[in-house]
């Protein structure tokens, strides 16, 4: 199992995955049009209107290929898996579609066209492409490119914390503790949780990484999604428990399932601190200007030194696509230098060795990693099967809204990962070996 070292501070997977340097690339998008035209239909994951990454994309691959139209569809996030889903088994699914790695992309893969030999290896191996593979290697089925190489990590507000009188962003239990004692004493949500989109929950992923990353080794991360390690062990049920109790303690907001204003309060200076991803950094800069930062989240018994990444955020094309040149091209666009050019331009950390990291918040996060020499270990959710996914999702919810508790919801997940038929199960070796 191999634990990840930051080793570049400014080149987006040399953080934490050895890649090749940008160089010259020979995919379709360096090398002419070559006759690629008609239409291509791509599917977002989420609304349109919230991606700051696919226009421009398309907007780049169209400028490139002339020929071809893009017709975009954003999907709502929330059941977006199901409509995929029913598209691609009725055979009415989109060319391309937005695509995570791992348990999420192992159930589309028998939809999904192998790339391993129509965009070339180079290209795959410099933006980790291995994640997308039916074995770990780029070398077997790639059934889809990364785009994009994103963090989950905590934001916060500077100025909040500073006029708090906190002095540092916290980094471990006791800090954290300390800073929202404070914050809260001055009026403001020290962590905000909610539901924006209005689904009746929070995205509690960004949190259970660094949850279990701090008191559990990356070398026994695959023994929880095999089954061997109980997540019921009392290491785990104490570290979610204690993370439980910020709600109990008025360190978050009272209604963490339901609250839709989350993002407008951290906006407006009245929450200090609120999980995200590396692709909130732009919307937070816009409001918050140089207010903002990010860290990793203090969830942890002594000063966190990990950071969570993935390349993550990519598209597959399905095999029935009815316009598979022109996908196939703009699968091999988003992974080229030029797109990745893109993908950066645009606030991401793109998946491609070599490619310069250009938003200030994301860098200044990377950069600190490298310096002090983090320990970098993938988004644990793109690792397991939905169904155990929506028991940890639905489990961590309930603890830190008060409904159960931890050792209970962490038994519900047990009971989830002992349920799979081996089919279902993400047989992967988290190091991408």
């Amino acid at each position: 199992m191999q634990v990840w070292k930051v080793a570049a501070p400014l080149a987006a997977m040399a953080l934490a995955l050895t890649g090749c340097s940008s160089g010259t690339s020979s995919s379709p998008s360096a090398s002419g049009t070559g006759g690629v035209s008609g239409s291509l239909t791509v599917w977002n994951y989420g609304a349109l209107d919230d991606s700051s990454l696919l226009t421009p994309l398309v907007a780049g691959f169209e400028a490139t290929y002339p020929d071809v139209k893009v017709n975009l569809v954003g999907q709502p996030a929330d059941n977006y898996y199901a409509l995929l889903q029913a598209a691609v088994v009725s055979g009415r699914g989109p060319d391309v579609f937005s695509m995570f790695p791992g348990g999420y992309q192992k159930q589309f893969q028998e939809y999904s066209l192998d790339l391993s030999d129509r965009i070339p290896q180079a290209d795959l191996v410099a933006t980790n492409a291995q994640y997308y593979s039916a074995n770990g290697s780029t070398t077997s089925q790639v059934y889809g490119v990364p785009s994009t190489a994103g963090m989950y990590m905590m934001l916060y507000n500077k100025k909040v914390l500073a006029d708090a009188g906190v002095a540092a962003v916290p980094t471990d239990w006791d800090e954290l503790d300390a800073a929202c004692a404070k914050v809260v004493a001055a009026g403001k949500t020290c962590l905000g949780y909610g539901s924006q989109d209005g689904s009746g929950g929070f995205s509690s992923y960004l949190d259970w990484s660094y949850l279990l990353g701090a008191v559990e080794p990356l070398t026994s991360w695959d023994k929880l999604i095999a089954g061997t390690l109980p997540y019921s062990s009392p290491t785990i049920v104490d570290q979610v428990a204690r993370w439980g109790t910020m709600h109990e303690k008025g360190w978050t907001n009272p209604d963490v399932l339901t609250w839709r204003d989350v993002r407008t309060s951290f906006e407006s200076g009245d929450v200090a601190m609120v999980m995200g991803g590396s692709w909130d950094s732009s919307w937070a800069q816009k409001a918050l200007g140089a207010d903002v930062a990010a860290a990793p989240a203090p969830f942890s018994p002594k000063p966190n030194t990990l950071l969570v990444q993935l390349p993550d955020n990519g598209y597959s094309i399905s095999k029935e696509a009815a316009n598979p040149t022109a996908a196939v091209a703009f699968a091999a666009y988003v992974v080229s230098p030029e797109g990745q050019a893109i993908v950066a331009k645009a606030g991401n950390v793109p998946s491609r060795s070599g490619v310069q990291v250009t938003d200030p918040v994301n860098n200044a996060l990377l950069t600190q990693a490298k310096d002090e020499s983090w320990t970098v270990v993938p988004m644990f959710d793109n690792f397991i099967a939905p169904t155990v996914n929506q028991a940890l999702t639905s489990g961590l919810n309930q603890v830190l809204a008060g409904q159960v508790s931890a050792k209970d919801a962490m038994a519900a997940v047990d009971k989830a990962t002992a349920g799979l038929s081996d089919d279902e199960r993400v047989a992967y070796h988290l190091g991408g070996s």
